[in-house]
Parts: structure tokens; C-alpha cells; sequence
């Protein structure tokens, strides 16, 4: 049937080229049907109910709770190459330090999702997201079944908001996120062709001094885990690369960027378009300072030596109080 190859079509498709996508598959279908097909597409009901049997509810929670789905799942909603069938479904939340935990935002949501089918696995602190955000965040994993079993990370942290943690991944690419009012691209113009930037990340400038430090005569130890955590950066960025993505060259342009800037893209659900100003509004006042200091294709020697403390890649300026004002 021409509707349903076009739907599958769409399936593969970046958001970007939808349009595009619907005119070429669709040539024999209606107008009506066209877009009908588009805007199923990009749907988060549908897209989330891979994970859930009710994605409507945990929509609703995570609009009513300021969680937000970043990482490779949210990446996929805007470029399907981006995840695997096993990748994992990472929900951020901001939590409360004076709050304790049986009532903590975290500990609710892991409930809520326990009403859903998923089941707690581990609890624990997860040094490699510490190390690339600069902040000790609270990591609980649990399982749910759907046709297959999926990974659910939950992390929760306190002195960033999740856009601040977002904007803190060391690959523009999966700096994405769905939320309970919208889908959000900070780097869609780069993404909707499957490009990306790499940042030097502040953990990586730590690293290359443990690695100094070594050499006057630190505990070998030290040498070691140094190396690994290199190497464990350098894998996830071959990790995208092998999924297609292409790593743009060196620049040394710097620039302010926003949510809401021509480079960005913020798609609103059809259920929340009241709440429209309000999120464009947040959207406008996210803004970060971005310089292009990139890596080469990998990670080499020569690459580490050259790191520098002007290469830290970004920052936010909506502070954390700010936040509380606005939707996620």
C-alpha cells in the first residue's frame, strides 16, 4: 500500500526532510494523507510507545515533573540512525539535596514507572557522567519489557538544570531532548545531515594533567584510570561516527547560541500548543557560548598535548533558580 510505504519511509527519515521524504514516497497519496503520515512521524505518543504501553501518562509526568529523554533515544527522534534497538532510554530530573529520598523526585518517578511494567536493576553513582558534566549525579537503572527489553537510566542531579546537563555531552549530535511540551534539536541544522561537533570537554583538560602529573612520578594507578577515561570518550565518539555520524573540522569561530536561534529546532506537541509562548520563551532565554575547538576523526596524542583551558566548549546563562520559572 503507497501509505504504508511511505510510512516506513518516514521511519528512516531525518526530521529535517520529512517534506521532502512525503513528496517522493507519497506521489500517488492526497494531500491530507501526506501530512497525516508526517505528523504521525513526529509524534512523541508514538514514538515513546516502543517503551511504555502508556506513553500519554508518561508524557503528562514528565511535562508535570520537568523530566526531559536526552541522550541517543532523543537523538533518534530527530536522525533514527542515531540509537540501536539496545540503546538506552535516559531520563534527566532535577532533584532537591534537602530533600530526602523517599519523596525526592527521583524516587517518584522510579515509582511511577514501576506502575508501568519497569523494575528497579541498580542505584549508584556513575563516575563517567560525573566526569563529563563536572557534577555528581545520582544514577538508577531499571528494565522494562516491550517486545524486547529496554534499558532505562534515570539521573538525577542538583546543581544543574537539565538543559545545563544536556548542553554539557561532549557530541553536539545527541544534544537533544524530548520533554512532556516538545522535541528540542540544539544543533539541528548540523544533525538533520547527520554532522556533528565534538567538544573538549573541561574532564578531558583534567585528564591530559593526570597524565602530567604521571610522569613526575605519580602512582601508576592513576596513569591507568586516566587512560581509560580517554579512551572511554574516544569510544563513544566512534561509537557515533560508526552510526554514520560525520565529525566536523576544526574552526575557531565562536559564537552565543540559543534554543531558539536559526540553528536550533523546538517542535511542540499538538497537546501542549497553548503553553506555545511559554515554552518559545524558554527556549529564547537558554542561551550558552559555543567555540568550534574540535578533536580530529580519534582521539590521538597529538590531540590530548594540544588541549588547553580556552577549549572548554560551552556554558549556560539561565541559572538554576531561573529555572524553576519555566517548563523543563
Amino acid at each position: 500500500m503507497p501509505y504504508d510505504i511511505l510510512e516506513q519511509a518516514l521511519k528512516l527519515t531525518n526530521v529535517g526532510y520529512l517534506n521532502a521524504t512525503a513528496e517522493i514516497y507519497g506521489k500517488d497519496l492526497c494531500k491530507h494523507d501526506k501530512e497525516y503520515a508526517v505528523k504521525q512521524r513526529l509524534d512523541p505518543v508514538k514514538y515513546l510507545s516502543k517503551l511504555v504501553s502508556d506513553p500519554k501518562a508518561l508524557l503528562k509526568y514528565m511535562r508535570e515533573n520537568k523530566i526531559v529523554l536526552s541522550g541517543s533515544r532523543a537523538a533518534a527522534y530527530f536522525s533514527p540512525s542515531l540509537c540501536e534497538p539496545d540503546s538506552d532510554w535516559d531520563f534527566y530530573i532535577v532533584d532537591d539535596d534537602a530533600v530526602p529520598y523517599p519523596v525526592s523526585n527521583r524516587a517518584k518517578f522510579i515509582s511511577f514507572l514501576g506502575s508501568l511494567g519497569a523494575i528497579i536493576v541498580e542505584e549508584n553513582m556513575d563516575s563517567s557522567y560525573e566526569q563529563s558534566l563536572n557534577n555528581i549525579l545520582t544514577v538508577s537503572t531499571m528494565e522494562i519489557t516491550r517486545k524486547r527489553t529496554h534499558k532505562i537510566q534515570i539521573i538525577s542531579h542538583t546543581e544543574l538544570t537539565n538543559m545545563q546537563a544536556v548542553l554539557s555531552f561532549d557530541i553536539s549530535a545527541v544534544q537533544c531532548v524530548i520533554t512532556g511540551y516538545c522535541a528540542i534539536s540544539a544543533y539541528h541544522l548540523l544533525t538533520k545531515d547527520n554532522n556533528s561537533l565534538w567538544w573538549k570537554s573541561k574532564r578531558m583538560l583534567e585528564l591530559k594533567r593526570d597524565l602530567e602529573f604521571e610522569m613526575m612520578g605519580h602512582d601508576n594507578q592513576e596513569e591507568c584510570n586516566a587512560y581509560s577515561q580517554l579512551n572511554t570518550l574516544n569510544n563513544r565518539l566512534i561509537k557515533y561516527i560508526n552510526r554514520g555520524i560525520n565529525i566536523l573540522p576544526n574552526s575557531d569561530k565562536s559564537i552565543t547560541r540559543s534554543l531558539r536561534d536559526s540553528q536550533s529546532l523546538v517542535i511542540i506537541f499538538e497537546d501542549t500548543k497553548n503553553s506555545t509562548e511559554h515554552i518559545l520563551d524558554y527556549c529564547a532565554r537558554m542561551k550558552w557560548k559555543q567555540t568550534y575547538q574540535l578533536c580530529t576523526r580519534f582521539l590521538t596524542d597529538t590531540f590530548v598535548n594540544k588541549l588547553s583551558e580556552s577549549d572548554v566548549a560551552m556554558f549556560s546563562v539561565l541559572t538554576l533558580e531561573e529555572y524553576k520559572k519555566y517548563p523543563f
